[in-house]
């Protein structure tokens, strides 16, 4: 990807739509207007890359949120051996 508020370099030649991503996302109910839309925090991808960028986001904040339960599952019955992910 290109620095911030640029346009992405591995823009697929196949998919010439363009897409706003906001590098640190956006939460709330107003997404229309937000702090967050300013061009230093927002980057042009390709519809291909910006579905993978999201895709890795989604992937971490389940990691967390599995790790979170799997370490209270542990602290609650005692297992002698961790519960892990993988």
């Amino acid at each position: 990807m290109a620095g911030i508020g640029g346009i992405a370099g591995d823009v697929s030649q196949k998919d010439t739509r363009l897409e706003v991503h906001h590098i640190d996302p956006m939460n709330g109910k107003d997404r229309t207007w937000n702090k967050k839309n300013i061009p230093e925090n927002l980057i042009c991808l390709c519809h291909k890359c910006h579905w993978q960028k999201h895709n890795e986001i989604f992937a971490e904040r389940n990691q967390k949120k599995l790790s979170k339960i799997l370490d209270e599952l542990n602290a609650k019955y005692g297992f002698h051996e961790q519960l892990t992910l993988f």
